[in-house]
């Protein structure tokens, strides 16, 4: 069995014991510690853990601001555990996980359902500056809307120093459905070859579907409706016309959970005539 799969199933092992309960440490085992509040750290780290529900060490302590896991560099795994109060609808996309480590100290993060007793993980790690895209790294973030736990650690005999777990908010997801955009336009005769269209900005949207129909007497034909292109942006070129060609077009948001939202009025575009 190589090193890897060796630290995963010990990772597993000791997390499993200790977010799930699932069984007593022996007597040789160190005994899992209470849930630390937030309440009961000193002022200087409160930074390092901004917006958590609570926190749990498991063989670390605390320097200053940081927090140095496996201290004496042997013999146990250490994590430190963050349940960040989110909003079940509304998520940050990213987080950053700090450190400092003498040497190029391998570590792991993962991320933990406390209510379905699962977890992912993330191994193999030496970045100072980890920035994870929760919405694409992690199966469980995307498609649950429990209360989740953040975890960093590293395997016996390694030692690490966390200086700070971010939960940026700048950018953000959605379990809610996308309203429609409240307005879309399309060129009307600008150009010989191609029709522009825009729309308006969706809160919290990953990308649009944009959707063209044919016209005929100035309305969609029934059952013409087709996806034509999708995008993080806020327009479209359409090249696939000719001159003189009348589409009627509409723009849905997408979030989360595999589906759109509703579709936005339909607005008329058109080619100019040679």
């Amino acid at each position: 069995m190589n090193r890897a799969r060796v630290v995963s199933t010990l990772i597993l092992t000791s997390i499993i014991l200790c977010i799930l309960g699932c069984s007593a440490p022996s007597s040789n085992e160190t005994p899992t510690p209470e849930p630390l509040q937030v309440s009961d750290l000193p002022e200087d780290i409160i930074r390092h853990i901004t917006g958590a529900d609570y926190v749990d060490f498991h063989n670390a302590q605390v320097e200053g601001t940081k927090l140095v896991l496996n201290p004496t560099g042997g013999g146990d795994i250490a994590w430190a555990m963050y349940q960040i109060d989110e909003s079940p609808d509304i998520r940050p996309r990213e987080m950053v996980f700090r450190v400092e480590a003498e040497t190029e100290t391998e570590y792991w993060v993962g991320l933990a359902n406390y209510t379905l007793g699962t977890w992912e993980m993330i191994e193999g790690n030496s970045a100072e500056d980890l920035v994870i895209n929760l919405y694409e790294s992690w199966d469980i973030y995307r498609d649950s809307e429990d209360v989740l736990t953040y975890i960093v650690g590293v395997p016996a005999d390694e030692r690490l120093t966390l200086v700070e777990v971010e939960s940026r908010s700048n950018t953000y997801y959605s379990f809610e459905p996308a309203p429609a955009p409240g307005w879309i336009t399309a060129s009307d005769g600008d150009y010989p070859d191609r029709i522009k269209v825009s729309w308006e900005q969706v809160q919290y949207c990953l990308y649009y579907r944009i959707e063209r129909a044919d016209s005929l007497g100035g309305e969609p034909v029934d059952g013409s409706w087709k996806p034509v292109s999708q995008t993080p942006q806020l327009s479209f070129i359409d090249m696939d016309v000719a001159a003189g060609d009348v589409y009627h077009y509409r723009v849905k948001g997408y979030r989360s959970r595999q589906f759109f939202g509703e579709p936005s009025a339909p607005d008329i575009g058109s080619t100019a005539t040679q």
